[in-house]
């Protein structure tokens, strides 16, 4: 079995590119009807205070990115409440790859970075 790494890897070389124009940073357009999106985020963000659902996570790289994590967790502030998914960035670039997670928040959705501003995630929400 491929470590968690080599399989996000993977994923992220299959998978097609999205751009803002001008930009180069990734976006989403808000996963559908109900949905809406959070924006570019390079820092700890509050998404969203009460409950709800997050549908997809879209993150890339501006350059080499600094080594860390984005926590996706049902909380209102960073190291709060629980952790709905954790990646792990490795110090390298990545093309723009998107994580679907339908997943239900009760307390809040908080994006909570350990890296530099180099990391670009943007979340689909209701």
């Amino acid at each position: 079995m491929l470590p968690i790494n080599w399989v996000l890897l993977l994923v992220v070389l299959c998978l097609p590119s999205w751009a803002v124009a001008g930009t180069g940073y990734t976006t989403i357009d808000g996963g559908g009807p109900g949905y809406q999106a959070s924006g570019d985020k390079t820092a700890d963000a509050l998404i969203k205070t009460g409950a709800g659902m997050v549908h997809t996570v879209t993150c890339a790289s501006d350059a080499a990115a600094t080594a860390g994590t984005l926590a996706i967790r049902d909380a209102v502030s960073a190291g709060g409440g629980s952790i709905l998914l954790q990646i792990e960035f490795v110090a390298a670039f990545f093309p723009p790859v998107t994580m679907t997670l339908d997943q239900e928040f009760a307390t809040g959705l908080y994006l909570d970075f350990t890296t530099t501003a180099d990391v670009h995630c943007s979340a689909s929400y209701k």
